[in-house]
């Protein structure tokens, strides 16, 4: 799949971009966090990003994701531009994220979070609602399917009536990957998802995450500073410093780079 994505890239027959961020800046009260980013990313393909902290990587994410608007620049995503769209009309577009910190809802069982997810694709009217008409009941049960499906698939089906709150730090990663992608994305942007876990458990995220390319489709990046992960997992890596873009390839490629050794190590 990493060579088939790869060269089609290269090629002259490379499909159109799914993502692509054009000069997109982001400034904080005079601090440019985000300079003139450019991005095209490709159906199907995996994209490393990694940095220095802070050095505009969660700001990227932010800004791609409509929680923070950008300075200047533009975001096209499936030939449409969303620059400055609401999270939830971009998540509607075809873009899920998962975050540094979790945004489970923890009171609700880990089921109950997914199946708030899917309910995206389920918008039936106030009196379908109210008198269970229109199929109001089926859509339910189909979206408790959904729910069920997903936890199975994200090994988390043993924990599908505990409260996320109660799960396991490594479940509890899963689950919000799993709430991501009820919401039936097209992009799946991880931030951070390997924090916190064990090497174990880091090397079940990569086969995760590679098992939703390949079986759903979705084209992932991924902000990580675990650079085992990023080495097996990303076709491409973008790396940031300063809130510019300083080096794109393959990760043999950018791990040679001295700008990139600079930028981690101080020097060049």
């Amino acid at each position: 799949m990493r060579k088939t994505i790869v060269s089609a890239i290269a090629s002259d027959k490379s499909p159109a971009p799914l993502l692509k961020s054009q000069a997109l800046s982001k400034n904080f009260k005079g601090l440019q966090a985000l300079k003139n980013h450019n991005l095209e990313l490709y159906p199907g393909e995996i994209l490393g990003i990694i940095g220095p902290n802070g050095s505009g990587k969660s700001t990227l994410f932010n800004v791609i994701t409509g929680f923070s608007p950008p300075s200047s620049g533009t975001v096209v995503f499936d030939g449409t531009v969303i620059t400055g769209w609401r999270p939830d009309r971009i998540v509607g577009k075809g873009i899920a994220r998962t975050f540094q910190g979790s945004r489970l809802f923890k009171a609700l069982t880990a089921a109950e979070n997914v199946e708030a997810a899917a309910q995206r694709h389920d918008r039936p009217g106030l009196l379908s609602t109210l008198t269970h008409l229109g199929g109001y009941a089926r859509r339910q049960a189909a979206i408790r399917g959904r729910a069920h499906a997903l936890l199975e698939l994200l090994g988390l089906a043993r924990w599908s009536n505990r409260r996320a709150g109660d799960l396991p730090y490594g479940a509890q990663r899963r689950l919000e990957i799993a709430r991501a992608m009820a919401t039936g994305p097209k992009l799946l942007m991880l931030d951070e998802p390997a924090a916190g876990l064990n090497t174990h458990e880091t090397k079940e995220l990569m086969g995760l995450i590679r098992g939703l390319r390949d079986g759903f489709g979705v084209a992932v990046i991924v902000v990580e500073h675990d650079m085992d992960l990023i080495g097996n997992l990303c076709e491409r890596v973008q790396v940031l410093a300063q809130g510019e873009l300083i080096c794109e390839g393959t990760f043999d490629v950018v791990q040679q780079d001295a700008r990139v050794r600079g930028a981690y190590l101080g020097h060049d």
